[in-house]
Formats: structure tokens, C-alpha cells, sequence
């Protein structure tokens, strides 16, 4: 028991720490009561000061937690039952969670529990594969929405509080709370190549906004809240990494700053999320790099053929030192911060170029407008919004395909296809999914923006569309 409560905080353990210490160093027995029973009251009561600050922020944030139990949709009693914690983030009963936790949503059916009822009438309203996250609607749930920090800007080594267990709310209690800190050592596997990142940071969003911690998560807590010192709500769970069985795993958890709080707004709407992509692959500062050293910065080692990076400059050992005037310092920082932005946004680039012949280096800055990310994922975006088709085609940014390395051509000055209907216009023409465009009448199509325009003022009149890289012309006639 006393070893269960001496790691409830660490202020407690390094009380206990020198306590034990000096009652070790008392030679006379009077002096070791006497630090004895110091120990044992102080030590209490920093004890005592936890449960009491973990209750109030149980109490505080149970109203505005949910259970969201998954089952199997074919099977009128449930061969399996998973539980995963959701935030209620509207009035009108919108659901905030995290996407993996909704496992196979097509074979699935869900009942969400909030304070002692159960909602079966439960609609995935939007849910997005990059950033994982999934809004449910339940009708008729009445609870009070979460409001997450307006100016959330975690550091290493701030004290966090972790609120969750769905299990525990599914059953009408209050939500579990563990306290911990924040730490930047960041050796989560990474979606590329590498397997590993190790960095040290002051700030967690060096490692793409996610957050690690330094203790145990609740149990059952994936979707629940990370609330800081100040009891606002930061961020949520998303995972576990196991360091031994179910029962001993450390959680990661996603920032919820004010960017992804925009794009929740959107899912709120059914919209389908759009990333922004530049076309570079840079690799972080090695410590033994003396000129990333003097000037620290992302070297860059691969220029994607025909994205933005390419069409304004960027160059094969240029190193990124800033975007918009903001020093970049990791690839992590680097995707997110470009990731985060729309297609077609602006971003003005800082780069450090070496002359070859003088050895000398010169300070740019170049102008690029964003492309669409390709997100590479086995489980698709799930969107409430109809596709927009004109004449029976859609179609998308260029560059948010697979493998567009080997393609060769502008991706900037082109869409691409991404549907044909069956007998429709586009299909009679000869136009097929996966073809590139890039003239209307004569005129570049750059943008589905460009593309949308154009349909808009076509009406009825037949239109010559011409495709890359082969240069053929169809012709599309019919109605819109």
C-alpha cells in the first residue's frame, strides 16, 4: 500500500526519498521517531493533496465523458464488446474520438453510455485518417461540451493531469485520474523509413504535436482528456505504447491547439479534410553536422519532381532553417506545420544554400503555394459531403496520389481523376480514373478550384479537355 502511494506524484516520492534518507543517517532512537512521524504525516498528507485534486478533476470532467461501447453489428447478442472514451464537444450531442478506436466501422454497431444511459441511435458524422479523429452523433444526449484551451502550449516537464477508463464511465462511475508530466523524449515508431525518432525538445511540438508522458495511463482510457495545471483541457489520449502486459502502458496523446480545433470544427460539418504538401524529404540535424550546428535547420535530400518544392527552387542540400519566419527544427515540425495548412496556402520558406565554388552561404527566400497531401492509409476518410461531379466526373489536386515520383510532369498544372460515372458524359469521351488534366478549352486547370470554375460557366456547351502526359483531347458534350 505504501509503495502504491508513494508513486501517485513525484513531489510525494521525493518527500518519501528524504524522509527515508535522513531517517537512515538518526543514530539515536528519539531522532528516528522523530523523523518517523514527520514522514509519516507530511507524507500523508501529499498524499491526501492528490486524491483530493484527482476527485475535484474527476467531477469536474465526468459530465462531459462518454463510453462508447463497440459490438458486433450481425449478432443480436454480442460476441465481443470494446469500450473506448469519447468528449462531447457540442450542445447538440457531437461526439469527439479518436478513429482506430471505432475499429471496422461497417461491421460494427455502437451504444454510447453517459451518467446511466444508454444511446443506441449513434452516427459517424465525419472521421479523418491522418489526424485520427472521428465525430459520433447521439441523439437525444444531453451533456455538457467540452471547451478545449484556446492557447494550449505544452512544455516538457509541465504537470498534466490523464482522465479516463471507459469501463468506469460505461458503468456510471466517475472517470479514472492519474497525474503526470510531460516529457520530450519522443521514440514512437514513425510512419516512414525510419523506426525511431530519439530528440530532446522543450516543446512537444517538435515532435509533430504529439505528447508523451511520464507515467501509466489510466486504464481504459484511449479518448479521454489531458488536462494541464490549470484544469483546461489540452488534448486527448490516443494509444497506448505496452512496456509489459495491458495493465502497464504508457499513453501518447494528441495536442488539441487551436489548428486541430479548426479542422474539428470542420469534421463537426462533414467535411472531408485537405493537408497541404510541399514535395521535400529532409532529414533532422546529426549531432556530429557541424554546419547545422552553427545554424540549425533541416537538410533537405530529396525535391519531389514536379510539386511545389520543385516549381519554386528548392534544391537537393539546401537546409530549411524557417517557414513564415518560424525556425523549424525537426521533419516532425516540418509535416505538421505545412500538413496543418490547406492546399493553395502560401508559405514563404528560409533556406541556407551553399555556393560550391566560394563555400560560402547565401540566405533565401522562396515563395511556395501549397499542394494536397497523399494520405497513405488503410482505413479511408469518412465524410456526410457529396463529392462535387460535373458532367459524371470528379476529380482532385494532382499530387494527392500514390507514387507520383515516377510521374514526371507539373503535378502543379494539373488534376487528376478520381471518378468516372458509367455511361455518363466524361465516360462517352473517353475519360477514365487516374488520367491527369490540364486544359479546358485552351485554358490550364492548376486547381480542382480551377476545374470547378471552369464547369461553372460551361453550361451546356461541349468542352475539349486535354490530358497529360499524352496530350490527348476529349471532347465532353451533355448536360451538367
Amino acid at each position: 500500500m505504501a509503495i502504491a502511494m508513494m508513486m501517485r506524484s513525484n513531489r510525494t516520492n521525493k518527500f518519501a526519498i528524504v524522509g527515508f534518507r535522513l531517517l537512515c543517517a538518526a543514530r539515536r532512537r528519539p531522532i528516528r521517531l522523530a523523523v518517523a512521524a514527520a514522514l509519516f504525516f507530511g507524507f500523508s498528507t501529499a498524499s491526501g493533496q492528490e486524491d483530493v485534486r484527482a476527485d475535484v478533476v474527476a467531477k469536474k470532467f465526468a459530465p462531459s465523458l462518454v463510453a462508447i461501447e463497440r459490438s458486433a453489428a450481425d449478432s443480436p447478442e454480442p460476441r465481443f464488446v470494446e469500450y473506448a472514451t469519447g468528449v462531447v464537444i457540442s450542445h447538440s450531442g457531437q461526439v469527439m474520438t479518436h478513429y482506430h478506436l471505432l475499429g471496422d466501422i461497417a461491421s460494427s454497431k455502437f451504444v454510447v453510455h453517459h451518467q446511466g444511459h444508454a444511446y443506441h441511435s449513434v452516427t459517424i458524422v465525419a472521421a479523418d485518417a491522418w489526424t485520427d479523429l472521428a465525430i459520433l452523433r447521439v441523439d437525444q444526449l444531453a451533456a455538457t461540451p467540452i471547451e478545449f484551451a484556446a492557447n494550449a502550449n505544452p512544455h516538457a516537464g509541465e504537470s498534466v493531469y490523464l482522465v479516463g477508463n471507459s469501463v468506469r464511465i460505461a458503468r456510471n462511475l466517475t472517470p479514472d485520474v492519474s497525474s503526470a508530466k510531460l516529457t520530450a523524449a519522443d521514440t514512437r515508431i514513425t510512419t516512414d523509413k525510419t523506426t525511431a525518432v530519439a530528440a530532446q525538445s522543450p516543446t512537444v511540438y517538435s515532435h509533430g504535436g504529439l505528447l508523451d508522458f511520464d507515467q501509466l495511463t489510466p486504464f481504459a482510457s484511449s479518448g479521454g482528456l489531458v488536462v494541464d495545471g490549470e484544469l483546461r483541457p489540452i488534448g486527448t489520449l490516443a494509444s497506448a505504447k505496452a512496456i509489459g502486459d495491458y495493465t502497464q502502458a504508457r499513453p501518447i496523446g494528441v495536442c488539441i491547439d487551436p489548428a486541430i480545433q479548426q479542422m474539428v470544427v470542420r469534421l463537426q460539418s462533414g467535411e472531408l479534410l485537405e493537408f497541404g504538401f510541399l514535395g521535400v524529404q529532409t532529414e533532422d540535424p546529426a549531432p556530429d553536422d557541424l554546419e547545422t550546428q552553427v545554424t540549425p535547420g533541416l537538410r533537405v535530400t530529396q525535391v519531389v519532381a514536379g510539386t511545389p518544392a520543385e516549381k519554386v527552387g528548392l534544391q537537393f542540400n539546401d537546409i530549411l532553417v524557417g517557414l513564415d519566419d518560424q525556425p523549424i527544427s525537426s521533419t516532425h515540425q516540418l509535416l505538421r506545420t505545412v500538413g496543418l495548412r490547406p492546399p493553395l496556402s502560401k508559405v514563404s520558406l528560409q533556406v541556407l544554400r551553399t555556393d560550391p565554388l566560394l563555400r560560402r552561404q547565401r540566405r533565401l527566400t522562396l515563395e511556395a503555394t501549397l499542394a494536397k497531401k497523399h494520405i497513405r492509409s488503410v482505413r479511408p476518410s469518412i465524410s456526410q459531403a457529396k463529392p462535387q461531379i460535373w458532367r459524371g466526373i470528379s476529380v482532385d489536386f494532382a499530387t494527392a496520389v500514390p507514387d507520383i515520383e515516377t510521374l514526371g510532369f507539373d503535378l502543379t498544372e494539373c488534376v487528376v481523376v478520381t471518378n468516372v460515372q458509367l455511361d455518363s458524359p466524361a465516360w462517352q469521351s473517353g475519360l477514365r480514373p487516374g488520367m491527369f488534366l490540364h486544359h479546358w478549352n485552351g485554358k490550364p486547370i492548376g486547381s480542382p478550384q480551377d476545374f470547378w470554375e471552369q464547369a461553372r460557366q460551361a453550361q451546356d456547351e461541349s468542352v475539349r479537355i486535354t490530358s497529360l502526359p499524352s496530350q490527348a483531347m476529349f471532347t465532353v458534350s451533355g448536360s451538367p
